[in-house]
C-alpha cells in the first residue's frame, strides 16, 4: 500500500467531459487504504480526546514514512480542528 501511495498520488479532476466543474479527486487503494488506518489509528483525535499532543506526533512520526504523504490533508484537518476549536474558545 505505501509504494502505491507513494507511486499514484491523487488526481483533481475539475472539469467534467462536458466542461462541467466537478473537482473531484481520484484516489488510489494505497490512500484509500491509509485514510482508514489513520481513522482507526484516530491520529488527529489524540489531543483532542485527552491524549497529548506529543503522543500524536509521535505516532504521526512513525506514520507519515510509510504513507506515501497522508499525513498532509491530516494536518491540514488538524489544523482547521484547532483553529475551530480556538475560535469557539474565544467566542464564550
Amino acid at each position: 500500500m505505501s509504494n502505491d501511495a507513494e507511486m499514484r498520488k491523487p488526481i483533481l479532476q475539475n472539469f467534467d467531459a462536458y466542461g462541467n466543474r466537478i473537482d473531484k479527486i481520484h484516489t488510489t487503494e494505497g490512500w484509500r487504504f491509509f485514510k482508514g488506518q489513520a481513522a482507526q489509528e484516530g491520529l488527529i483525535s489524540i489531543p483532542y480526546n485527552g491524549g497529548s499532543r506529543v503522543h500524536q506526533v509521535a505516532k504521526l512520526y512513525l506514520f507519515n514514512p510509510s504513507s506515501g504523504m497522508y499525513s498532509c490533508p491530516l494536518a491540514m484537518t488538524d489544523g482547521a480542528a484547532f483553529t475551530l476549536r480556538f475560535l469557539k474558545r474565544e467566542k464564550s
